[in-house]
């Protein structure tokens, strides 16, 4: 077994530092992983049944273990599959302009990253709870069958006729009181602006970065998710789309964020720009900070001049308004 994973197994703990990229992707995302699972499980018929996730692209179980532990702290009984290959799938264009796909493409390779998955698994205690399934999801919509899932997460391939792929094939499979929902939607399709769109081979990008035009984003993801569900909820790079919510109004997620035990603690915007105030979150507390404050850091947010704090998303509210 490679050193660098015999010393994570020994350790007992969780892994998702810069060893395998094994932590990529942006933790603030997970800060709403509870809240979906609150709404999509106060929508079931049977509150006693688990709470059933499809999640699409595991890599080496961050968020699979972020899901385990957002249901297990509203006393759910989650029922996780995780469909994923494991195997390399990053072209020579996308691992030469990004350092950390070269380590995973490495990593799913020699099987580090599936071996490290399940370590990840086993650590938090949710064996009995998540299933791989070791296959492309186009194989492994046979092993699926005719299931309902109260929440789908997609997390698979950027590229286009992927992600394309997996909404398409995802619909049936979420309940009609369920939530659809994924990952890197930085920028909406309809929000990319012309001179972006005119780029050669846009959609052969897994990241397109414009430091001029200050954009950085998935143009596959970005594509696929308005063809399919033209516009959707969103916040920091997550989006959903439910029946529910036909005007996208999804104030019951995005303003109660939770921070899982193993993601790390960052500051999150919550609200922007509500009278002159930021509502932020940092360590279990809302702080609004007066937009005039510059940057706001975890060393310094609870010493901003001005700042209003307060244990709830409405009570630092009731504050500024």
């Amino acid at each position: 077994m490679p050193e660098p994973l015999f010393s994570i197994r020994q350790s007992g703990q969780v892994y998702f530092g810069p060893e395998f990229a094994s932590g990529q992707g942006d933790e603030r995302r997970h800060y709403w992983f509870q809240s979906v699972c609150r709404v999509a499980a106060s929508a079931k018929k049977d509150l006693e049944s688990p709470l059933t996730i499809l999640e699409i692209g595991s890599y080496t179980g961050f968020s699979a273990c972020s899901w385990y532990a957002s249901a297990r702290s509203l006393r759910l009984s989650p029922q996780i599959v995780c469909v994923d290959p494991w195997r390399p799938y990053f072209n020579s264009r996308q691992t030469a302009a990004q350092g950390p796909y070269r380590q995973m493409n490495a990593a799913l390779g020699s099987g580090e990253a599936y071996e490290l998955f399940n370590h990840n698994i086993r650590c938090i205690g949710a064996e009995g709870s998540v299933l791989p399934v070791r296959k492309p999801f186009s194989e492994a919509l046979e092993t699926i069958g005719a299931s309902k899932f109260d929440i789908i997460f997609i997390d698979g391939s950027h590229m286009y006729s992927d992600v394309l792929f997996d909404i398409q094939q995802s619909l049936p499979l979420v309940k009609s009181s369920g939530i659809i929902c994924g990952d890197d939607l930085e920028l909406s399709w309809d929000k990319v602006p012309l001179s972006v769109l005119s780029t050669p081979d846009l959609l052969d990008f897994d990241t397109y970065i414009d430091a001029k035009a200050g954009i950085a984003f998935h143009p596959g993801v970005s594509k696929a998710v308005w063809e399919t569900l033209g516009p959707v909820c969103s916040h920091t790079g997550f989006w959903l789309k439910s029946s529910k919510w036909s005007d996208c109004a999804c104030s019951d997620v995005f303003t109660i964020p939770w921070r899982p035990p193993h993601v790390a603690k960052v500051v999150l915007l919550v609200r922007e720009a509500v009278g002159d105030y930021n509502i932020l979150f940092f360590d279990d507390s809302y702080v609004a900070v007066p937009m005039s404050a510059g940057r706001v850091t975890p060393e310094n947010i609870f010493n901003v001049k001005g700042a209003k704090l307060g244990s709830s998303f409405q009570a630092v509210l009731s504050k500024i308004t």
